[in-house]
């Protein structure tokens, strides 16, 4: 097995932040989703502001994140 380069290792950081955004979405949607139509059912629920697509800039933000996680050092 070979090593990844460094351009590899930041697409697979890209790739992961991606999806975690993107799961992020789908979840706040799906909760959105049933909030709304309970309330069509004329349930008293709170139906949350509908959640936003995720943003290159909160993909990168993320990936940041991830990639500061990384490079993060435990001097014991």
């Amino acid at each position: 097995m070979r090593s990844k380069n460094p351009y590899e290792l930041r697409f697979d950081i890209f790739h992961a932040a991606q999806s975690r955004k993107m799961d992020q979405y789908y979840e706040s949607m799906t909760d959105y989703r049933q909030a709304w139509n309970l309330s069509q059912e004329g349930r008293s629920v709170d139906v949350p502001v509908r959640p936003e697509f995720p943003t290159l800039d909160e993909v990168f933000n993320e990936a940041y994140r991830i990639k500061a996680f990384v490079e993060e050092r435990e001097d014991n």
